[in-house]
């Protein structure tokens, strides 16, 4: 019997001594070592349009196909980047309020004033992705479902990698994709000319209230309450506009008094 240690190529040799044989016997043995693989399902994550403020989440499958136990842990590559980058930022700031206490000691010489090098607030890092469970064990031929949150931090396009890393073997990559968005609409026309208009006689114009994000989002008109200038009212003061939708709206103005009228209606 032979205890394999790790996994790869094999290739060596075991030698056997014999009794009034000057030279051992050798074998040679060659193979490949499988160590415990882990396999994910699904290996893409699309998590779609995300609003701007939601959370997103996922879930994943992992699969022990091997006869071993099985040590496993969820990375975000991007996570880790982020994170040194900021561990880096926070050294190159402390550094350099260090430098400037340094400074005020050798010109002034006298003790710093304990107001005059405040230590600013930092928040901590927040990570883009997380897990649950980030860790554990898979016994052989058991299988564990992972949800996988993402935490939005402004729009952008998803193309990222998470990293399930197992002792002994390659990293399997899960990819993840998606798109965060915040709600986008406008006005058209942005610019309605009531032309020639009456006192007291409403007048009624057309707009279309256009949504041009991928998201569902809601709108409401103010109401203009303006004795002395004006009253307005919309065919639909409120609602909701789903993805892509384009809503027709009637805008009826009654005016109060004579002259110029510009009304700016949000």
């Amino acid at each position: 019997q032979y205890a394999f240690i790790r996994a790869g190529l094999l290739d060596l040799i075991v030698e056997c001594a014999v009794q009034r044989i000057p030279q051992p016997l050798q074998l040679k043995l060659m193979g490949e070592v499988q160590g415990a693989t882990v396999r994910v399902d699904p290996e893409v994550i699309d998590f779609g349009v995300i609003h701007g403020v939601n959370e997103a989440e996922s879930r994943v499958t992992l699969y022990n196909d091997s006869e071993v136990l099985l040590n496993f842990d969820l990375v975000s590559p991007v996570d880790v980047k982020r994170e040194q980058q900021w561990l880096l930022a926070r050294q190159q700031r402390q550094q350099q309020r260090e430098a400037e206490i340094e400074h005020y000691k050798q010109k002034w010489g006298t003790a710093i004033p304990p107001d005059a090098f405040p230590e600013e607030a930092e928040e901590e890092f927040a990570p883009l992705y997380s897990f649950v469970p980030d860790s554990g064990k898979l016994l052989p031929h058991q299988n564990m479902v992972v949800s996988i949150f993402y935490e939005p931090i402004g729009e952008t396009t998803i193309k990222d990698v998470i990293e399930v890393r197992t002792k002994g073997a390659e990293a399997k990559q899960v990819e993840v994709l998606g798109e965060v968005q915040s709600p986008k609409a406008c006005i058209y026309p942005s610019t309605v000319e009531l032309q020639e208009a009456f006192m007291a006689v409403p007048v009624t114009r057309t707009v279309e209230l256009r949504n041009l994000s991928s998201i569902e989002t809601a709108f409401q008109w103010a109401i203009i309450e303006d004795t002395a200038l004006a009253h307005t009212t919309f065919s639909v003061p409120s609602g909701v506009l789903k993805a892509g939708e384009k809503k027709k709206i009637d805008i009826t103005i009654t005016v109060h008094r004579p002259g110029p009228l510009k009304l700016l209606i949000p």
